[in-house]
């Protein structure tokens, strides 16, 4: 049996298989606060209500999305390098001691410091400048000893002492 010969539907270029997109361009400012705030593929999933392989679909298919997380992402990275640094050299700022007595509240400023991190500092250099401050072991190689011995020296020193020792060496 033979089919009757068809033929084929023209496909148009713009018709897509498949859901349409949930990507909106509005998502592009607010993925790049959520990368700020270090959200990971699977949280800004779930603030835009689809699966965590959607997003890399959309860091894939849409530049101005991939680009708004990489500056997100880098946004963050330099805010923690300003705080470890500031961390690592010691700091102080304005602050607000609070008290009651007698129930009368009141409200005294002074200036809070907070002194160098030896941690926090040996961190940023190693990572700042690893050609001045990596922090490598060198290992030092264990000293080879050679021992020689003499087997006929050895039976002569015991003959002379009167031992009768075989010292003949037996094959390893």
């Amino acid at each position: 049996m033979t089919l009757p010969a068809t033929k084929p539907k023209a496909i148009l270029k713009h018709h897509r298989i498949g859901r349409p997109t949930r990507y909106d361009k509005r998502y592009v400012e607010r993925v790049e606060k959520l990368a700020r705030l270090g959200y990971s593929m699977v949280e800004m999933g779930a603030v835009f209500g689809v699966d965590p392989t959607t997003i890399a679909e959309w860091k894939q298919r849409y530049s101005d999305f991939s680009r708004a997380i990489n500056v997100g992402r880098e946004a963050a990275i330099t805010d923690v390098e300003v705080s470890l640094k500031q961390r690592a050299m010691g700091y102080s700022h304005p602050a607000v001691h609070f008290s009651n007595h007698n129930g009368v509240v009141s409200a005294t400023p002074y200036i809070e410091r907070y002194p160098p991190d030896t941690a926090a500092a040996k961190l940023y250099l190693t990572n700042r400048a690893p050609e001045r401050w990596k922090d490598a072991q060198v290992a030092v190689p264990a000293p080879t000893v050679n021992v020689q011995i003499n087997f006929d020296a050895v039976r002569e020193r015991l003959r002379q002492r009167g031992a009768a020792i075989d010292v003949t060496p037996t094959p390893e």
